[in-house]
């Protein structure tokens, strides 16, 4: 193996090993928003914006690891509770996220 070819190898190495760490870690990210959409449905001061804030992150950051349809998923629950929440809404966009 070249020196090229193990340059490459070992970048493809690392990249997998930070998508797999970070799909570890969806699970909490998600349950996280999920308690935030939760409190926002309660109407608690401050859960809206921290929903939208989180949703924003994901929105963010899932593509990038590949998680694509969760990030799609995210950036409209975002868009969600920038223009009219909706409980019912937000509810669905958070199952296409944990099965995203």
């Amino acid at each position: 193996m070249s020196e090229d070819e193990a340059r490459i190898a070992h970048a493809r190495d690392r990249l997998a090993e930070l998508r797999n760490g970070f799909g570890r870690r969806l699970c909490e990210r998600v349950a996280e928003i999920e308690a935030a959409v939760e409190a926002a449905c309660a109407r608690e001061d401050g859960a809206l914006a921290r929903a939208r804030i989180l949703a924003h992150k994901l929105a963010g950051t899932a593509g990038s690891y590949g998680f694509h349809d969760v990030g799609e998923a995210a950036a409209e629950l975002e868009a969600c509770c920038d223009h009219g929440f909706d409980p019912h809404r937000a509810r669905q966009l958070l199952d296409r996220m944990r099965t995203g």
